[in-house]
């Protein structure tokens, strides 16, 4: 048996071994697809509540960042804001409140330093509940902030 006929039989032989490999790792990942169904459908059946119905209520009890800080974003286009900030809400930078939504619930104090208070008053809704107040005044005051060297 010459070296090229050896190398051909090593070649085929490895790939034969990866296929094998794959159809293992295929039917090992069929039969957790199954068992993860047959496990959702026992939870469904006993508890009457469904997997994902428990998923979002979970997503929704996972608390929030205690403060959120938005000061570099210029306009409000396209921002997702939680629905709910248990700390301040810094939106320093915005120069417009087109298209801004701000969250049902607040617990500290709104920062638009760059916002006006007649834009601000554009917005059709604020907060339902807020533990602070909207201020037009930067979150730090940058006057009194002293560089030492």
């Amino acid at each position: 048996m010459g070296t090229g006929t050896f190398a051909a039989v090593v070649i085929v032989g490895v790939m034969l071994l990866l296929l094998i490999s794959t159809f293992i790792r295929q039917k090992k990942s069929d039969e957790a697809a199954i068992r993860r169904k047959v496990r959702s459908t026992l939870i469904e059946e006993t508890t009457g509540v469904s997997i994902n119905e428990r998923l979002k209520a979970k997503r929704k009890s996972i608390s929030r960042p205690e403060n959120v800080d938005f000061c570099e974003l210029r306009s409000a286009k396209r921002l997702d804001l939680p629905e709910r900030v248990d700390g301040w809400l810094d939106l320093e930078g915005l120069t417009t409140s087109r298209g801004l939504k701000l969250p049902e619930r607040v617990g500290g104090d709104i920062y638009f330093w760059s916002l006006s208070k007649s834009e601000y008053d554009r917005l059709s809704h604020g907060p339902v509940r807020m533990g602070g107040k909207v201020r037009f005044e930067p979150l730090v005051d940058y006057t009194q902030l002293r560089f030492s060297n």
